[in-house]
């Protein structure tokens, strides 16, 4: 269900070129800064070799909107978007568990050879969903560009979240486990 200034937030936000990183940045924060508020529950100092946590907080947003748009529009929604959105969730039920890796342990893991047959549920983490920040210009997306971070986000299929954005209710079930 959306209230009101949703709707309102949305019709600004169609009316928005193909916004960048830096332009929906400053969109919400002008906006709704409390929604970004709202998904970083603890401030990390991480750095200036490390894109802020925002990064993370407004990827979850702009799936929330672009996925909101596109079915209020009767269109298929996107499941990388949907994806975002419930590990965003998911995140927030352990307060976004966040690691900062370093250059250094890139350059390691990247010398070394795993095992073919070796499955990520196999690798033992600290929480079932947290993020990993990598360092500016270390990892790239041919298309995207830099890769700031790395969620892991263990569901069980059908696992119901939802995200504390104030004027909207969200309840996303993790298509996937």
């Amino acid at each position: 269900m959306l209230i009101e200034p949703v709707r309102l937030l949305m019709l600004k936000f169609l009316k928005e070129p193909t916004l960048t990183y830096v332009a929906l940045k400053a969109f919400v924060e002008k906006e709704r800064p409390d929604w970004i508020r709202a998904l970083i529950p603890r401030n990390i100092d991480a750095g200036a070799e490390y894109r802020p946590q925002k990064v993370l907080a407004l990827s979850a947003i702009q799936g929330v909107l672009c996925n909101q748009i596109a079915q209020d529009l009767g269109k298929k929604l996107d499941p990388a978007f949907g994806t975002v959105e419930a590990q965003m969730g998911h995140l927030l039920e352990y307060e976004v568990p966040t690691f900062c890796v370093s250059k250094e342990l890139l350059a390691a893991a990247a010398r070394t050879d795993l095992p073919g047959e070796l499955l990520l549920d196999a690798v033992p983490f600290p929480f079932p969903a947290l993020v990993f920040m990598l360092p500016k210009g270390t990892i790239r997306h041919p298309i995207g560009g830099d890769c700031p971070y790395v969620v892991v986000s263990r569901t069980e299929k059908e696992k119901v979240t939802s995200l504390p954005l104030k004027d909207m209710a969200i309840l996303l079930t993790t298509p996937f486990g």
